[in-house]
């Protein structure tokens, strides 16, 4: 492994360390996965320091080898050492942040009554799924009932749930994508797409401002409650799907 590589590599922890310092709490998940890339690179940098050092001792027995390579060794196991050092003080600040953060509040869910009155289907998690927003295949555009659905979710999230952020999460079903290659790259395209879909039409149509809003598409990986096997054909329709939640 070259000096080069641990560098960007350190530069990543370098970037991490930044952010971490100017996220707020609620964001603690995002620090804990910053925190296990930093102790992944702090691994790359041990590895790396330890093959330099077999090295060395290989050059030091081989009497052919002038002086100059033999410090040039040595001055790369230096450099190593040194960023070895300076990523294990990042991920310690990491850490130490980490355990600082308060404990994250469970967010507020859907109740049954906010389910009736949108007509959307409630998980057991809380989330409020859009079935009729159960998409054709490949596709991404709101349909008519799917448009009426979100209306009345609009109203809902802009009087009772005001003051909550809101997570639109786009989901597929497991088929390849074929057809729709010349505008999807991958089902986590599409599924991004989806929940872009029902953002737009939230924030343009609902009027919901729009830094209340997280997007996440998942693909197909994860498939709908309830689905036995997202194979079936009924299973892949139930997949295509939308799902909203309240918290970031």
């Amino acid at each position: 492994m070259s000096i080069s590589f641990v560098g960007r590599s350190l530069g990543l922890v370098s970037l991490l360390l930044v952010a971490a310092g100017c996220v707020p709490y609620v964001q603690h998940q995002k620090l804990a996965k910053e925190l296990d890339r930093a102790n992944e690179v702090n691994r790359d940098l041990e590895r790396a320091l330890n093959a330099e050092r077999v090295r060395m001792s290989e050059l030091g027995g081989d009497a052919r080898l002038v002086d100059a390579r033999w410090n040039a060794a040595q001055n790369q196991i230096e450099g190593l050492q040194s960023q070895l050092e300076a990523c294990e003080s990042a991920r310690d600040r990491l850490e130490e942040q980490l355990s600082n953060m308060p404990a994250l509040p469970i967010p507020m869910g859907f109740s049954e009554s906010d389910s009736r009155a949108t007509g959307l289907e409630r998980t057991s998690t809380g989330a409020l799924i859009l079935r009729e927003l159960n998409f054709s295949s490949g596709k991404s555009g709101l349909k008519e009932s799917q448009r009426q659905q979100l209306a009345e979710l609009s109203a809902l999230l802009k009087t009772k749930y005001a003051d909550q952020s809101i997570r639109i999460e786009g989901h597929t079903d497991i088929a390849p994508i074929n057809r729709s290659a010349a505008i999807n790259k991958d089902n986590w395209d599409l599924s991004l797409k989806r929940a872009h879909a029902v953002f737009q039409y939230l924030t343009t149509e609902g009027g919901i401002p729009e830094d209340r809003f997280v997007l996440i598409g998942y693909g197909y990986s994860r498939p709908a409650e309830g689905v036995s096997d997202p194979k079936s054909a009924d299973g892949m329709k139930q997949c295509r799907r939308v799902e909203v939640r309240l918290g970031s």
